[in-house]
């Protein structure tokens, strides 16, 4: 009988590969720059022309150094997209949220554009889009990095590396930058609880009665619809708050001051248009775009509604 056979092809195949990645610790990684940038740009649909350029622009914008076949490239273009970039990306988001709800304060417009715009939501978006195989970097870039390797991308690279892109695509075509954030920076707001994650409303009655006179309505009044269970570890209070004859807002709690506070907040979403059977946001068909005056304009505060408020004289909620 032979000798018996201890591993199989395959086995020694792969020993061998790691025995010459072994020998030879200081190769990178290489990696099909050319082909990868055409296929991210295809599945975008966003970069399709002047891939030289663009190869410059996506490996990467904001990584200071970019290992390319066993080179170090020094990119300068980081500051020249990252910047101007995240200052589009912004200006062009608070645009359109406040297009499409034009009557949520301020505060909360800067609340959504803070979180759409955070490391965490920008690195996964860039990661969904396939951006942390064209980010290559040395491990000097990345905390605990090993020498001679090539470290997975840092949610801060990724992010920065979205929005370098935007800043990239905004010096060849505008339109483009704007239907690319539209597309992929503005749609994770399908995911997100506006009011509940994003906008908390404290103290809900003042900025309720503050709306209700800047539109020239009665104060709001708050009155028990039905109650059950009064005696009981499940008791509900069903409450109502009216403005004049007309309800604005309805809401159920443990106990009647519960119910009144949740119920002035859903009155809020009312008028603001954002209550739960709102339509969808339009991220559909050609990108909008705005205008300075538009991109200029603001949505009214909160802090007007409560100098409204303080100006007039004060109402008594009835309980």
């Amino acid at each position: 009988m032979g000798a018996l056979r201890l591993s199989s092809p395959e086995e020694r195949q792969v020993m061998d590969r790691q025995l010459q990645k072994e020998a030879n610790p200081g190769r990178p990684v290489v990696y099909h720059d050319r082909r990868r940038i055409i296929q991210y740009s295809r599945r975008t649909n966003k970069l399709c022309h002047e891939p030289t350029r663009l190869q410059k622009r996506l490996l990467c914008a904001v990584a200071l150094r970019v290992r390319v076949c066993s080179l170090f490239l020094v990119i300068s273009d980081q500051t020249d997209s990252l910047k101007p970039g995240h200052e589009l990306a912004e200006s062009y988001i608070c645009a359109f949220l406040r297009h499409v709800y034009p009557r949520v304060p301020e505060e909360w417009i800067v609340s959504i554009v803070d979180c759409l715009l955070s490391t965490t939501q920008l690195s996964f978006t860039a990661a969904n889009l396939g951006l942390r195989d064209l980010v290559l970097y040395g491990a000097g870039d990345s905390p605990g990095g090993k020498p001679g390797s090539i470290n997975p991308p840092s949610p801060e690279i990724t992010s920065n590396s979205l929005l370098s892109i935007v800043g990239a695509l905004a010096e060849m075509d505008l339109e483009r930058a704007y239907l690319f954030i539209r597309d992929f920076l503005l749609t994770p707001l399908v995911d997100l609880d506006l009011t509940g994650e994003l906008v908390v409303i404290e103290n809900p009655l003042p900025l309720l009665h503050g709306m209700l006179l800047s539109e020239g309505k009665p104060p709001p009044e708050s009155r028990l619809q039905y109650q059950t269970g009064m005696n009981t570890l499940v008791a509900c209070y069903q409450v109502g708050i009216y403005s004049g004859e007309t309800l604005v807002g309805e809401a159920p709690g443990e106990t009647p001051e519960i119910a009144e506070q949740e119920a002035a907040r859903q009155a809020i979403r009312n008028m603001v248009g954002l209550s739960d059977h709102r339509p969808p946001l339009p991220l559909y068909g050609p990108a909008p775009s705005f205008d300075s005056n538009q991109l200029a304009k603001r949505n009214v505060s909160v802090s007007t509604y409560l100098n409204l408020l303080i100006q007039q004289p004060q109402c008594n909620l009835a309980h």
